[in-house]
């Protein structure tokens, strides 16, 4: 006798999504390119709000200083009143430029497809501009100055803008560092949101289309 086999369908294993981390640290397995910058404008706008009722003020500034903003303070040190801290709109504001060798650079950037434009141009000396916005201290090691980056065509030249989110460690810390003529490092990656929890503090600080078209890079 000979039996009739029947196949039940099978029930389709639904996909676990791997967990994202608000924080990657930069691995040497990443494509990347590091530049070397001088900004040589340094705005800074900073803005304070009362610290122990934050809930309440959550928006309301409660004052400013011409002094920080300036970059001016006295002595070694600088620390805000107890009660006072740092509004989540201060900001600080660079401009400058990179050199670099433009073959490698237009062949590492080009890799991403939307930024095929860049071929057109001669990228020796390249226009910066970046704000810088910070979050507080966390105890996470991956935790750093990590922001995101996009390529805009302007009429005749190529720009290189971006975020920085900058792990905030005192007004001392950031007075000191960021001082006109400002020379730093930054390394430039392909990796895009897809990698990051940006649900999560300190990327919701933005919009949710805020990390559109971007990648990150991180500043040393």
């Amino acid at each position: 006798m000979r039996h009739k086999v029947i196949n039940f369908p099978r029930k389709k294993l639904k996909e676990v999504e791997k967990p994202k981390k608000r924080f990657r640290c930069h691995l040497s397995t990443d494509k990347s390119y590091e530049i070397e910058v001088t900004f040589h404008k340094v705005h800074r706008y900073f803005v304070c709000s009362n610290k122990w009722s934050k809930s309440h003020y959550e928006n309301v500034i409660l004052g400013s200083s011409v002094e920080l903003d300036n970059g001016k303070f006295e002595g070694t040190d600088f620390n805000l009143p107890s009660n006072i801290s740092l509004h989540d709109y201060s900001r600080i504001f660079l401009s400058g430029m990179c050199k670099t060798d433009s073959e490698l650079f237009i062949k590492f950037i080009s890799q991403a497809q939307r930024f095929g434009f860049i071929k057109n141009y001669d990228l020796t000396e390249i226009n910066i501009e970046f704000g810088v916005v910070f979050y507080e201290n966390e105890m996470s090691r991956e935790a750093g100055h990590m922001g995101w980056y996009n390529i805009m065509e302007n009429d005749d030249h190529v720009s290189l803008v971006g975020t920085l989110f900058y792990k905030y460690n005192g007004l001392t810390e950031i007075l000191k560092k960021f001082q006109e003529q400002m020379n730093c490092s930054i390394v430039l990656t392909h990796i895009d949101k897809s990698d990051i929890a940006i649900k999560g503090y300190p990327w919701n600080k933005s919009s949710q289309s805020f990390f559109d078209n971007k990648l990150i890079f991180y500043f040393q």
